[in-house]
């Protein structure tokens, strides 16, 4: 498989079962704001944003001086 069939099956997992996910997994670092992130998962051997995939935008948190957190 690729990671192009792997991301199909995970946009068509539902909702629930993409962020169990996430309760499995610990916190992994993001590449975009360079921060922690519940939802970076690893999923058949590729990293995946579980936000991205289900069409959300990915946006760290920054804090007061702009830096992610």
């Amino acid at each position: 498989m690729n990671a192009y069939t792997i991301r199909g099956e995970l946009k068509k997992m539902k909702e629930e079962d993409r962020f169990k996910l996430t309760g499995q997994q610990k916190r992994r670092w993001c590449n975009i704001g360079a921060c922690e992130c519940v939802f970076f998962v690893e999923y058949k051997g590729f990293n995946f944003c579980l936000k991205e995939v289900s069409g959300q935008r990915c946006s760290p948190e920054l804090d007061s001086g702009g830096q992610a957190r």
